[in-house]
């Protein structure tokens, strides 16, 4: 057996069309005031919301080391690459690599 609020809702029950209006009755009886292409004006508040966001948005993907700014993130990866190359090798892509143990000495003993 259904109670009202099942069958106001459209659940529980024994699967019945409910009081024997039909869906027609279920959607008049439960309404949040809320009916989209109802004729309403946009809110003048998103708008103003909306537009500022944008405009950070935009601001921040121009300015050089912005955090939206592309070239600011390939920047930021590439020096991270480069970071972990020199503590892996000793040395960054492209130098010539230390030696180990070349001090600039000549290996020889000279004066005995």
């Amino acid at each position: 057996m259904e109670t009202d609020e099942q069958r106001k809702f459209g659940y529980g029950g024994d699967g019945g069309g409910g009081s024997g209006g039909g869906e027609d009755e279920d959607d008049e009886a439960w309404d949040d005031g809320w009916r989209p292409g109802d004729g309403g004006a946009p809110s003048p508040w998103g708008l103003v919301i909306l537009l500022c966001v944008g405009a950070w948005a935009l601001w921040e993907y121009k300015r050089p080391g912005g955090s939206l700014n592309p070239e600011t993130k390939k920047a930021a990866m590439r020096a991270k690459y480069l970071r972990a190359y020199k503590a892996k090798f000793g040395h960054y892509p492209g130098e010539a690599p230390k030696e180990i143990g070349s001090s600039g000495a000549t290996g020889t003993i000279r004066g005995l």
